[in-house]
């Protein structure tokens, strides 16, 4: 899919399917983590 694609016209689960790999990406910002582990690593913190 062209970074110039209307996405009016697709519906929400193809939409969903391209950005789930997007987001669970390692980000460098986080030390190569993916934001799902920080997420998770934030919320264990504030539990104990």
């Amino acid at each position: 899919m062209s970074v110039f694609t209307d996405l009016s016209h697709c519906i929400q689960n193809d939409l969903d399917d391209i950005a789930q790999p997007l987001n669970a990406r390692p980000r460098k910002r986080f030390d190569f983590k993916i934001p799902q582990d920080i997420m998770r690593e934030i919320l264990t913190e504030n539990i104990k």
